[in-house]
């Protein structure tokens, strides 16, 4: 017999009975935005607390197990906001990991923002285009939001280019608030009858708390917008916000809502005011949303909009920062798309016209060797993108990216070596440097690659690729890509993991907060995930070489969150579960602090890793006539079109350890080989060492500017404590 759910107003049907789950599972799912929400809050039951502005919710005891012990009245509504905060901070983060290089927002406020569970609030709305780290909680009243310090600390910390803020409304409604604000009822008076002097003595606190927030945060982000919004005109619906509390002032119903009206439109108009005021310098605006929700059935509820009201009210928060943020910088990681900070963290260092020449390998600029350069170019172009693509390219968008690379040669043939480079001026010339220059990615066939690949021979690879053979290929056979499931797909790369001990492989720790949560003094991994040694272009999967992660033998203790910080340790390690009849491959040889000399004077090395496909701003899906932008059907016919498979890619060292600004444990490198998004934790080998022990474990990259590892002979008593 089917089971019926009432879950705030909305009733669903179920044909299976829920199987048991344990409390800690329960959290982790509801806390991950890749798991239905709605499934897993059948788990759940609705708790009634007066004085509350949205659900509250606890575990249901009779098909959640290991309940722990909760205070007098339950978990409440700290458990809805705190699982559905979660779930965004984790949407925010992967959609970082994956390319996004667009503004950052960070948005603060009450339940207009964050309503839990299944009504879409304006930042649910908002998030399916925008990068926004949402602080909001349902309940949150301005004198809370003022005393908390995270929205200056996220702000900085994220770099964000705006800050979304909703307040008031729970000042106003609060425990029946709104039947203190206004005067005593008389026979005959009117909406502006009541709304007077209490209302403006309300209103008169409320500036003094929002002045006080505004110039915190534009004291410390003056550059940052601040956006602000009042709230529409609620109607009474015999709820505790409203009517209830209205009717026991003695105010009749039809003059209910009017109060409401003439209360919301002030303020509106302080808001509005306050957002005019000169000390703010045009940062500071409100955004009108008063005129939404004008009718009764387009409430939710007495003071929370339904899901199509809000996604009015979204778009008028795209409108404005549409209107007044700048163009989305186009500094995206694209070819290497791990997670990145700005370099203003990693103490103003930017990238230099001498850094790019390096990445050429110190090559001549000159007038001839341009041209010589282009010439060949332009021969790819034809051969590879327009006679013969891997998908269709254009002669007009193979031209336009000719014209690009042309300028930007000559840039790196003009200017000084210490000249610092606008990003959006070299984007092609990264693209050709990465692309098609001489730090290629090649793809690895039958656990080899192909020496005979002409790219090797531009950087003079092919010869000492060449005379490493035999531990190449251990290399190989022992770097494996991470799976969810058995997923195998070229949009599904979590990263790259190797042997470090007979049981356990390395990788880094941004990866691991992708796969799973930290609770309870332990990490818990949200699915079943495997490392495939096997993935190899026109490969077939071999059950032999996909091995389970049973669980996280150690994890550094920093949190990445996203970012690049030579300060952070970005690493991890898991224990691995072979079943019968598998053999997992040997462990790598780590390098020590007795290989440094020869590795740093030697500087070359060889990275395997499982690049996913290119994403970013600066990637579009066609031609669209932006000289900051180069399609994905050219990028692909360049490069190849197939992603998440093994490539091995040769590189050098840039900045040794110890000498990268910030680097005070000098457990970092810097390096330029093309790594591509996916090739997170994957190892660099040494060429300047016999064993070709394991150097680095690659954790980051930052487009147009440098790529980051980890020094293994700094870290390696680390991975060992598993």
């Amino acid at each position: 017999m089917p089971i019926l759910h009432n879950w705030f107003g909305i009733i669903t049907v179920s044909n299976q009975v829920l199987p048991p789950i344990s409390y800690g599972e329960l959290m982790m799912r509801l806390r991950d935005s890749d798991e239905d929400l709605n499934h897993y809050l059948q788990y759940m039951v609705e708790v009634e607390r007066p004085g509350t502005f949205a659900p509250e919710l606890q575990a249901n005891p009779a098909l959640v197990q290991d309940i722990p012990p909760q205070p007098e009245g339950g978990v409440g509504m700290g458990l809805a906001n705190a699982f559905m905060r979660a779930r965004r901070h984790h949407k925010y983060r992967r959609r970082l990991s994956k390319g996004w290089r667009g503004h950052r927002i960070v948005s603060e406020g009450d339940s207009w923002f964050q309503y839990p569970t299944t009504l879409q609030d304006t930042i649910d709305h908002l998030m399916k285009d925008h990068a926004i780290l949402s602080l909001g909680a349902a309940g949150d009243e301005l004198k809370d939001i003022r005393r908390q310090r995270e929205i200056v600390f996220h702000m900085q910390r994220e770099g964000a280019s705006a800050l979304l803020l909703s307040a008031g409304g729970n000042d106003l409604f609060d425990n029946g608030q709104i039947a203190n604000l206004i005067e005593d009822p008389m026979v005959g008076d009117t909406a502006h009858d009541l709304v007077g002097a209490r209302f403006q003595t309300f209103m008169d606190k409320m500036v003094e708390q929002y002045l006080d927030l505004f110039r915190k945060v534009h004291t410390a982000l003056p550059h940052a917008l601040i956006l602000i919004h009042g709230y529409g005109p609620a109607f009474p619906r015999n709820g505790k916000w409203i009517e209830k509390p209205l009717r026991a002032k003695g105010i009749p119903k039809p003059l209910q809502h009017e109060i409401i009206k003439l209360m919301v439109a002030r303020f509106n108009q302080t808001l509005s005011n306050l957002a005019s005021r000169a000390e703010f310098h045009g940062k500071l605006m409100h955004v009108n949303v008063s005129d939404i929700g004008d009718k009764p059935n387009q409430w939710h509820d007495e003071i929370h909009l339904d899901d199509k009201r809000y996604a009015l009210v979204a778009d008028r928060f795209r409108q404005v920062l549409k209107q007044h943020l700048p163009a989305a910088p186009a500094i995206e990681s694209g070819l290497n798309a791990q997670p990145d900070v700005p370099f203003s963290t990693a103490e103003g260092i930017a990238p230099t016209v001498g850094e790019l020449r390096e990445r050429l390998d110190g090559q001549d600029f000159s007038a001839d060797a341009q041209k010589a350069r282009l010439e060949w170019l332009k021969e790819e172009l034809a051969k590879k993108a327009v006679e013969n693509p891997a998908v269709p390219v254009s002669q007009e968008e193979a031209d336009n990216f000719l014209f690009g690379v042309r300028q930007s040669l000559e840039l790196l043939g003009a200017e000084r070596d210490e000249t610092p480079i606008d990003p959006d001026s070299v984007i092609h010339t990264e693209a050709f440097v990465s692309i098609v220059g001489d730090r290629p990615a090649v793809y690895v066939r039958d656990g080899f690659i192909d020496l005979a690949d002409p790219r090797l021979e531009k950087g003079d690879w092919a010869g000492k690729l060449r005379d490493r053979e035999a531990t190449l290929r251990n290399l190989i056979a022992s770097t494996g890509r991470i799976l969810r499931g058995h997923d195998r797909s070229q949009n599904s790369v979590f990263g790259t993991a190797w042997m470090i001990s007979p049981t356990q492989v390395a990788t880094a720790k941004h990866v691991l907060e992708d796969m799973g949560m930290f609770f309870d003094g332990e990490w818990h991994l949200s699915t079943d995930f495997f490392v495939d040694f096997g993935v190899e272009v026109d490969g077939q999967p071999d059950p032999a070489k996909v091995i389970k992660i049973d669980r996280v033998a150690w994890a550094s203790p920093d949190l990445i969150a996203g970012n690049v910080h030579p300060s952070l340790l970005d690493a991890a390690v898991f224990e691995l579960a072979p079943a019968a009849g598998q053999n997992l491959p040997d462990p790598l040889v780590m390098a020590d602090a007795s290989h440094t000399d020869a590795v740093l004077n030697d500087g070359a090395f060889v990275n395997v890793g499982y690049p996913a496909r290119p994403s970013g701003s600066w990637v579009s899906d066609g031609e669209d006539g932006n000289d900051k932008t180069i399609s994905r059907a050219l990028i692909e016919a360049l490069v190849g079109d197939q992603f998440g498979v093994k490539r091995l890619s040769p590189g050098r060292i840039k900045f040794s350890p110890g000498h990268f600004p910030g680097d005070a444990r000098g457990h970092i490198f810097t390096h330029e080989a093309t790594t591509l998004g996916g090739s997170s934790g994957s190892p660099i080998s040494a060429m300047g060492i016999d064993d070709g022990a394991i150097t680095g474990l690659h954790f980051a990259g930052e487009f147009r500017t440098r790529n980051f590892a980890h020094w293994v002979p700094a870290i390696r008593n680390a991975l060992t404590q598993g």
